[in-house]
């Protein structure tokens, strides 16, 4: 007699998704369902790294007239608030580009923390993984960045998204965590 392996497939009910094996001749439902906080989470995910990609895609040229636009608003904002104050330009403009790719890899890492939470996975695991994730997709961006005009891969940029993904993981996992003590607690 043949040995033959389970199939798993994944299926649609009114309660969300599910997976479920099919063996020789029987149906055997996993404990797992995949919810639609799941899904959506993961999409959400999805959506925020071809985010990254766009923006990453864009020339040089494009890019920096972009951040100095944002720059400039800034710097007049800061010349409300403390008049008399001399903003420079290009100091500024070096800090606000830092702080986006710090910033856009805080909410990545907030993503996939969530994605993977709702998924299912345990607080710790869903930390390092989301972390993983997204220090990979740090390193492949810089990469990514080496085919775009004017622009080149940078390992402190790696830092700086790996640094944003760390809090971000960081910050899902810890209200998970709080709320489970708090659970405990009640």
């Amino acid at each position: 007699m043949t040995n033959i392996k389970p199939a798993v497939f994944l299926c649609y009910n009114v309660s969300g998704l599910y997976i479920h094996k099919k063996g020789l001749n029987q149906v055997n439902h996993m404990k797992r369902t995949i919810s639609w906080a799941a899904v959506l989470s993961w999409a959400a995910v999805l959506l925020w790294m071809a985010l990254i990609f766009w923006f990453s895609s864009q020339p040089a040229d494009q890019s920096n007239q972009m951040s100095t636009g944002i720059t400039e608003i800034i710097a007049r904002a800061i010349e409300r608030i403390i008049p008399g104050t001399e903003v420079i330009i290009g100091e500024l403009n070096h800090i606000v580009r830092k702080n986006a790719h710090f910033i856009s890899y805080l909410v990545l890492g907030i993503l996939n923390a969530a994605a993977l939470r709702n998924s299912g996975a345990e607080i710790k695991k869903a930390f390092l993984i989301s972390f993983v994730i997204c220090a990979v997709y740090a390193v492949s961006d810089e990469i990514h960045q080496l085919f775009v005009p004017g622009r080149g891969c940078q390992f402190t940029d790696v830092l700086i998204d790996s640094a944003g993904a760390l809090v971000g993981s960081g910050i899902v996992c810890a209200a998970g965590a709080i709320r489970r003590k708090r659970q405990a607690s009640e």
